[in-house]
């Protein structure tokens, strides 16, 4: 899949994308991506989500989400965890215990997503992002950036360099301009959404001539 997969190199083994080897540096484990449609090689790890389905969803009435996690939590204790394993012919409880010991803690900061794209600058000077605009400094090289998201902030890189960094915007159909993107001659009031054009008189530079000129013109 291509959340986990970018392709594959000529002698035909998996090449991991960067946010899936970021997210395996983290929790310090070595993803093994299965063989093309051979099922087989995925082990039974797809069998759980069956399971699961059938064992504990089918003919509940569940009434929000605390009420679902206090079932589940009474079906893993009572249930899942207390059988015998029909692979490992053991208690899963009991095989935990005896496999804690070999386990490394994790970490202590949490994972963070991130969301790596390329996004063209606007015309105006704006890239989108999930519906909403942000603003790129004047003067860039290049009309691309490449954008790596989280999900509270957006970093904007150009050539390898932070050329912008925006809070992320909820909802859609709004834009964000941030202070130093524009340059504004004699300007102490920037354009706004409302007035694009901002101060005409700031912005407009009337040549300054003694009144003689004007009297010669006039006679």
């Amino acid at each position: 899949m291509r959340t986990a997969v970018a392709g594959s190199d000529p002698g035909g083994a998996a090449v991991f994308n960067a946010e899936m080897l970021r997210f395996a540096t983290h929790y310090g484990f070595r993803p093994v991506a299965c063989r093309p449609y051979r099922a087989k090689t995925k082990g039974r790890v797809e069998r759980a989500v069956s399971y699961l389905r059938h064992n504990f969803f089918y003919g509940r009435s569940l009434s929000d989400l605390e009420h679902l996690n206090a079932q589940l939590a009474a079906w893993l204790s009572d249930t899942a965890n207390a059988r015998v394993h029909g692979t490992t012919r053991e208690i899963p409880r009991d095989r935990l215990h005896k496999e804690r010991s070999h386990l490394a803690p994790l970490p202590g900061n949490p994972y963070v997503p991130m969301v790596t794209l390329g996004r063209r600058i606007t015309k105006d000077g704006f890239i989108s992002y999930n519906g909403n605009e942000y603003s790129v400094p004047e003067g860039l090289v290049h009309r691309e950036v490449h954008l790596r998201a989280t999900l509270e902030e957006l970093h904007l890189f150009q050539d390898g360099r932070l050329v912008a960094r925006h809070p992320v915007l909820e909802g859609r159909g709004h834009r964000r301009l941030a202070p130093g993107h524009r340059r504004y001659k004699n300007s102490s009031h920037p354009p706004t959404q409302e007035h694009p054009l901002g101060n005409l008189q700031n912005l407009i530079e009337v040549q300054r001539r003694p009144l003689g000129v004007y009297e010669r013109v006039l006679s």
